[in-house]
């Protein structure tokens, strides 16, 4: 009975497990065959017998790989890896063939399946099987050390505390086959571990972080060259900013920098200290005195971690001085000493390269000839070994004590009973200000004096009355003050009898080409043009006057020979009022005289009464393109005589009153 109950159980158990292990492959399409098959999985030294029998889920992790091995004995041994399915998957497709492969995992953590088949391709029977579950699993963090190498050989490694250092345990593989060192959770931080290389060769040192239960290990990799010269500083160059700032950039790296000082007679000492973090370019300021006229040296030292200290090359500021002397900049700087010290490169304005000094040949510079007014940037760059060196950058006014020329073109115009002076500055020349005079009774008055605008109205002028000139003098940008100009004279227009009549032009710089008569309307359209060569007077062809515009004006444009232009003032040239009235005229509607009618041109106002001869309106109007039929108050008048009164002004503002008798007939 007890041997009937035990095989019961074993019974009950194998049955048990068997529904486990097929619980882990695809539930359809699986093979008639009950044979299982068996084979080894290895994961980075961890080994799994995967026979049918069911075992946990095996965790491996994502972008790695595993080998298997058949220890089923059997033929056509088939692998296959995926993603967990519902139907199994036939043969051969998709499947490894080979007793023994390596499989690769995919970079998605998931639940994968790994089927093992012995599979007959005569027969395609399958003929045993087995399946294992495989979860694939993102790694943990990695893990983070720093290393730093010295010129003997030797390297050391730090592994502090920190939060992505949470293994339980750490392996150092210093890259040059020796054996690999484990340390425990307990032993981190691990402070200046040492190791010593059989040569400089460069290595990759590697710090794996293990966690118990999970096979993704974290691992960081950094490479080193374990002889110096990877911590090696760069001095890349000095600046000197201001007159308490240097700045000094170098080649920054994982260390602590020490910027080393000399100034004057002392020695070099250390005035700054800099944990960098950055393998770049950094940039540090260092705080002086009076550096442009001091001299000051730097060096960088690095003290490793076997307490060796190196240093980077030496090189010193250049403190400049530039000064502005009469047509002419002079530059002069402390010259460098350094042995690797090669030349020196003056840059001007936007040019890089202006001067090139080679070494020792000289520590000035005349930048000649400079223009007074103009503004000069300079800065002196100089190179030793791999080193720059760059003075500030100074700007400097040139200056010149050369009176500046005189001012020969001026235009002088009326407008609006005012005289307009415009003047142009002589090229090249920089203007500061300058001082506009009146030529009166030969004296002259300075008025607008040390304004900057070329262009001024005199408001005491007074052209009509008097002849106005004007003479002009600037001052440029160095404080010199030109010479007056000539004296410059517009033309100033009149009327004489029947004609026009103007002043002489004085003085176009080349001198007077001709005059043109400009006639315009009464809005300023030039209307005609007449040239007169150099006449001062001009007598206007009544026939060219419209008799329906009234209003006619004239200018006089002067026009030099290189084509300069300057107006007078404008006269205003009105025809003068012109009337007709009749005598008498009959009402009779015979369509012969029946209408009393005036006739009459350029008339700007207009008001006429016609009386009886008992004094009484008969009729009245304001406009005389009005007639009269000779009727009042709907009746014909009384044949006899009747009195007009007319008062008329034309468009030069003259007045003409007029009374007089109309015979009225029948």
């Amino acid at each position: 009975m007890k041997s009937t109950l035990a095989s019961l159980f074993w019974m009950t158990l194998f049955l048990f497990k068997s529904g486990l292990a097929e619980a882990q492959c695809p539930t359809q399409g699986l093979p008639t065959t009950t044979n299982k098959g068996k084979f080894e999985l290895d994961f980075k030294g961890t080994k799994y017998t995967v026979d049918g029998i069911a075992n946990d889920k095996i965790k491996v992790c994502t972008n790695s790989s595993f080998t298997v091995t058949d220890k089923s004995g059997r033929t056509g041994i088939y692998f296959y890896f995926n993603t967990t399915r519902t139907a199994f998957p036939v043969p051969p497709s998709n499947y490894a063939l080979n007793n023994s492969a390596t499989i690769n995992t995919p970079a998605t953590p998931g639940q994968y399946i790994l089927i093992q088949v012995s599979y007959s391709t005569t027969t395609r029977m399958i003929n045993a099987y087995v399946c294992q579950t495989i979860e694939v699993v993102a790694p943990t963090v990695n893990p983070k050390f720093t290393v730093t190498t010295c010129a003997t050989a030797q390297a050391q490694i730090n592994i502090p505390t920190d939060p992505n250092n949470n293994f339980d345990s750490y392996t150092i593989n210093w890259g040059d086959n020796t054996a690999v060192e484990t340390f425990t959770k307990s032993q981190i931080p691990l402070v200046a571990r040492k190791h010593t290389y059989a040569n400089n060769n460069a290595r990759t040192v590697t710090v794996r972080g293990i966690k118990a239960g999970v096979f993704c290990d974290g691992v960081t990799t950094q490479v080193i060259t374990p002889n110096g010269r990877s911590i090696s500083p760069t001095l890349f160059s000095l600046t000197v900013q201001d007159n308490d700032t240097i700045q000094v950039r170098y080649i920054g790296g994982n260390y602590s920098f020490d910027f080393y000082q000399k100034w004057g007679a002392d020695n070099f000492r250390i005035v700054k200290n800099i944990n960098s973090s950055t393998p770049a370019l950094n940039t540090v300021k260092i705080a002086v005195k009076d550096a442009n006229k001091e001299q000051y040296c730097y060096k960088v030292g690095i003290t490793d971690a076997c307490l060796r200290t190196t240093f980077s090359d030496s090189s010193c500021s250049i403190p400049l001085q530039v000064t502005a002397l009469d047509k002419k900049n002079f530059l002069k700087w402390k010259t460098l000493t350094y042995p690797r010290f090669t030349s020196y490169r003056i840059a001007k304005n936007t040019t890089a390269n202006f001067k090139t000094i080679t070494k020792g040949t000289t520590d000035t510079l005349t930048d000649r000839p400079t223009v007074c007014g103009t503004t000069y940037t300079y800065q002196v760059i100089g190179t030793t070994g791999t080193i720059q060196t760059l003075s500030r950058v100074i700007s400097i006014t040139g200056v010149d004590s050369t009176k500046p020329p005189t001012i020969t073109n001026i235009l002088t115009s009326v407008e609006k009973e005012r005289v307009a002076i415009t003047a142009t500055l002589p090229t090249g020349q920089r203007l500061k200000s300058y001082t506009f005079y009146r030529w009166k009774n030969n004296k002259l008055e300075s008025f607008n004096a040390g304004g900057n605008g070329n262009r001024v109205v005199d408001d005491k002028s007074s052209p009509n009355t008097q002849r106005e000139c004007y003479k002009v003098a600037y001052e440029n940008s160095c404080g010199i003050m030109s010479d007056t100009s000539s004296a410059f004279c517009p033309s100033y227009l009149t009327l004489e009898g029947v004609g026009i009549k103007w002043t002489e032009y004085q003085k176009f710089p080349l001198g007077l080409n001709s005059y043109f008569v400009e006639k315009l309307d009464d809005l300023g359209t030039v209307l005609t043009t007449t040239k007169v060569d150099k006449n001062l007077k001009f007598n206007p062809d009544p026939a060219s006057i419209d008799p329906t515009n009234p209003i006619i004006k004239f200018r006089v444009r002067a026009v030099s020979t290189n084509n300069l232009i300057s107006y007078s003032n404008d006269v205003l040239y009105a025809q003068k009022l012109l009337m007709f009235m009749p005598d008498a005229f009959s009402p009779n509607d015979d369509k012969i005289n029946d209408i009393f009618e005036i006739k009459a041109i350029f008339v700007k106002d207009f008001k006429m009464r016609i009386y009886n001869r008992a004094g009484n309106v008969m009729f009245e109007t304001e406009d005389y393109k009005t007639t009269w039929d000779g009727t009042y108050e709907g009746s014909t008048v009384p044949i006899g005589q009747y009195f007009y009164e007319i008062i008329a002004n034309d468009f030069k503002g003259e007045t003409t009153k007029k009374a007089g008798k109309i015979e009225v007939l029948h």
